[in-house]
């Protein structure tokens, strides 16, 4: 057996059927909405930072989501994708799970040139996040 035909898949043809197309680069995935606050994954960083860190951090993010939430109209997709950057850890670190989503994909497509058009969705996500850090307390 040569070596090109080890790879190949066995029993499928690689050729797309008369008519087909190509798959797009990328799909819209539809899931189930992202929870505000992953309250297990803000439970592991208050069990591994403590609770005050976790409190100063999350008045400091509030602080930050803000800022940046009044700049948006004036970003453009590079401004976009440098702030999408840096608040993608701090939404991962703490649970902020529906906001990580909706700044992976501005960042995302802020790369390609776009992403103007996900500011709306943006705002919405990172207002909700903004509600959340305020009413959480982190407990020991």
């Amino acid at each position: 057996m040569k070596p090109e035909e080890r790879t190949k898949p066995q029993g499928l043809d690689t050729e797309l059927p008369a008519g087909a197309r190509e798959p797009a680069e990328s799909y819209a995935f539809v899931a189930a909405p992202a929870p505000v606050l992953d309250e297990v994954q803000m439970a592991n960083c208050v069990d591994l930072m403590g609770p005050d860190w976790v409190a100063r951090s999350l008045r400091q993010f509030a602080f930050d989501v803000e800022a940046r939430l009044s700049a948006l109209d004036a970003a453009s997709p590079p401004d976009l994708a440098r702030m999408a950057h840096g608040m993608i850890s701090m939404a991962a670190h703490c649970g902020f799970t529906e906001l990580l989503h909706v700044l992976e994909n501005v960042q995302r497509e802020a790369r390609r040139g776009a992403g103007v058009s996900r500011i709306g969705e943006l705002r919405a996500a990172g207002e909700r996040a903004l509600t959340a850090m305020r009413s959480y307390t982190p407990r020991a």
